[in-house]
């Protein structure tokens, strides 16, 4: 009877043994699936398919028609697939599939904005945001981080250091001292003391500014921000930017500039930026910069020869810029207001009232002038006095903007503000795309990606996006180039939009299915080379064996 026991207690024990096996490969898998990791490739456990569509894929190569899977929001396979009948399927014929756009300078902040503040972004086909300009201390980078996480985003969110946070140690502190002395009571009509008098620190050294950085990239900040409008930013020498590019440069960190809104020679200014791209090689991105849009012709081409020279030194110079020329529709003042405080070019009438010709809306004050062969002064008192008419102002002229956003050295970016707080047209990107691109093809749907995806990714060192590729996240855009603007105004021809394989915009709908599937990015900061350990001076020689002998 024991060789039975003991048959048992084997066959016992290789059961038990199986099971746990068993149990250990299934969790594993499954829990590995939900991390984004599959180690057997199961081509038929797709969440979407989207089929026959035409892939754009972020690299500038040629585009292609294929189906793509997404499971476990990441794309799995892109091919031709026949999925089960229980799988979504998205008929893409017709479309095109591009990467998620990239918004680098997103003016919106993840802890204070609610979700719904972000719908205007994921209409136009923006996945991810980079975000911080010149307000997140050092200190707050993992707390606001840690905000935004918990926030439920439905995009992707990169976040700045600002410079604000370098120089808190600047804040004027109270004297504790005078401020608990006992005030001495006043008679009546007395005059009260002065305040008690406020003491500043003294200005950090830059070394603990460069120990700052560093603690705000390890923490996940993607690199820092610098407003020279802000009167902090403005006490920054060029030597302590310089210091500071290059704790970035180590680290493969952006420098993010705002350049001021008015200098005395903006293209001396633009050079020592290109000089300070070149010096410390660090990653440059400057914000949207008003002079771009309104200098003299003659300056601005030679401005864009020189950014393209830098571009082309390392592909790691960029300014961004809004492809709009034109306020949103909701953004308008009086005709009266508008003549006294811009030039006439720049007034667009947008609603004309009372014995107006309704000709007139959409043309600019100086187009009017030139109709009726007056002067633009006289044409706005002749309308002024004819009914109520009401204008939005174009900043630039549709050509300059069309000509830089197709430069390889520029980033589009979006105006978010809505109402009040917009400057900017909210569908400037589909206008862009509908008239830039399609109309004229003065760039490629190729390029297009390239420059809204795959170029501000690389740039953010972010390579699990930005293209389209197999196993990389699926934050997927889907066009339909007939319906964009301005050939139609009622029609939106951002058709589908996923973030993170979540579809997130479905024909002109917010889906509930997007909302907090956005992820929140961190730095992924190259380790600081060690010092190198100072070299020893070498032995001091002593006497020769001849040298002792002798003595």
């Amino acid at each position: 009877m024991d060789w039975m026991n003991r048959v048992l207690a084997i066959v016992g024990g290789l059961i038990a043994l199986f099971a746990a096996v068993f149990a250990g490969i299934y969790f594993g898998l499954g829990y590995l699936e939900k991390e984004g990791i599959e180690l057997v490739d199961r081509p038929l456990h797709y969440d979407y398919v989207l089929k026959n569509g035409t892939i754009v894929d972020g690299t500038g190569k040629k585009s292609y028609q294929a189906d793509i899977g997404i499971k476990k929001g990441k794309i799995a396979f892109i091919g031709i697939i026949q999925p089960p009948a229980k799988v979504k399927v998205i008929d893409a014929s017709g479309l095109l599939i591009l990467p998620g756009f990239v918004d680098l300078h997103s003016r919106l902040d993840g802890t204070l904005d609610g979700p719904d503040a972000f719908d205007g972004l994921i209409k136009q086909g923006i996945t991810t945001i980079l975000s911080g300009y010149g307000e997140i201390a050092q200190d707050d980078v993992t707390l606001h981080l840690k905000q935004a996480s918990k926030s439920g985003l439905p995009v992707n969110y990169a976040l700045l250091a600002g410079h604000q946070g370098l120089f808190k140690l600047l804040k004027a502190e109270e004297n504790t001292d005078a401020v608990m002395a006992e005030e001495p009571p006043l008679e009546f009509g007395q005059i009260p003391p002065p305040p008690p008098p406020v003491t500043e620190k003294p200005k950090p050294a830059v070394e603990d500014l460069v120990l700052e950085l560093q603690t705000s990239l390890e923490q996940g900040a993607f690199g820092l921000s610098i407003d020279f409008d802000d009167e902090l930013g403005r006490q920054l020498t060029f030597d302590e930017i310089r210091q500071l590019a290059k704790a970035l440069e180590e680290r493969g960190a952006i420098l993010s500039l705002t350049l001021p809104a008015t200098s005395a020679d903006p293209a001396v200014l633009l050079k020592r930026v290109i000089d300070l791209h070149r010096e410390t090689k660090v990653r440059i991105l400057m914000a949207p910069w008003g002079y771009l849009g309104n200098a003299p012709d003659a300056r601005i081409a030679d401005m864009e020869q020189d950014l393209q020279a830098g571009y082309l030194s390392s592909r790691n110079i960029y300014t961004t810029l809004y492809p709009s020329n034109r306020q949103p529709a909701g953004v308008r003042q009086t005709l009266q207001r508008a003549v006294a405080l811009y030039p006439p070019e720049m007034i667009e009438i947008a609603e004309a009232g009372g014995q107006n010709s309704p000709t007139v809306v959409g043309k600019t004050l100086q187009e009017i002038a030139q109709e009726r062969g007056i002067a633009p002064a006289e044409a706005a008192r002749q309308m002024s006095s004819a009914g109520l008419v009401r204008i939005i102002l174009r900043t630039t002229t549709l050509e300059r903007i069309d000509r830089l956003a197709g430069a390889p050295f520029v980033a589009l970016t979006v105006d978010s503000g809505m109402g009040s707080a917009a400057q900017y047209s909210p569908d400037a990107l589909k206008e862009f795309l509908g008239r830039t691109v399609r109309d004229q093809n003065k760039i490629s749907w190729e390029e297009a990606a390239l420059k809204l995806s795959g170029r501000p990714s690389a740039l953010l060192g972010i390579e699990d996006r930005g293209t389209v590729e197999k196993g990389k996240w699926a934050d997927l855009v889907l066009i339909d180039p007939k319906l964009l603007p301005p050939s139609t105004e009622k029609k939106n021809g951002i058709r589908y939009v996923f973030v993170n394989g979540a579809l997130a915009f479905s024909k002109g709908k917010i889906l509930q299915e997007g909302q907090g599937k956005g992820q929140l990015l961190r730095f992924k900061s190259k380790p600081l080379m060690p010092e190198p350990a100072p070299a020893k001076a070498p032995p001091v020689p002593g006497p020769t064996e001849e040298e002792e002998e002798e003595e």
